[in-house]
């Protein structure tokens, strides 16, 4: 049963590898894995009035250290 958490990224890898051996849909996909965490979750939040301030530094501190991981990302995979 704990194998089927391995079989999604399993068959990302798989489908993903080009011709090249170049990782042609992971590159995407990491890069949406790094970006910080959406307004969304402070805009439910402020509807609803539940947990605001931790949701707020939640965006707040993602947001700051997606500035660095996300540039830090781009040039590992060399995207220009």
């Amino acid at each position: 049963m704990q194998m089927l958490y391995l079989l999604p990224p399993a068959l990302l890898l798989w489908r993903s590898w080009g011709e090249d051996g170049a990782l042609v849909v992971l590159v995407p996909v990491l890069v949406m894995a790094a970006l910080p965490t959406g307004a969304n979750a402070f805009v439910l939040a402020r509807q609803f009035d539940i947990q605001v301030e931790q949701n707020t530094g939640s965006v707040l501190l993602s947001t700051a250290f997606s500035v660095v991981t996300v540039s830090a990302l781009l040039v590992w995979l060399r995207v220009a």
